[in-house]
């Protein structure tokens, strides 16, 4: 199984440097505020498709604000 997790502050700076709040963000993403907090405060990791999407609404590549680990233990 893949995991994809937020490098660091990343989005939470990327989407300060935009000028979004977090209520923007998520309505800009179609999500919820809550989402994006837990994604940011990496209590949660986004799925593949949302995680796309804030790369998307901060013009960012992948590998600027994610970090993909396989959590498969052989």
């Amino acid at each position: 199984m893949v995991t994809i997790k937020v490098k660091d502050n990343s989005l939470t700076r990327l989407r300060v440097k935009k000028g979004l709040s977090m209520n923007e963000f998520a309505k800009e993403i179609n999500s919820n505020v809550g989402v994006i907090s837990r994604i940011e405060n990496s209590t949660t990791n986004p799925r593949p498709k949302t995680a796309k999407k804030i790369c998307v609404a901060l013009d960012s590549e992948f590998d600027e604000i994610f970090e993909i680990f396989n959590d498969e233990t052989k």
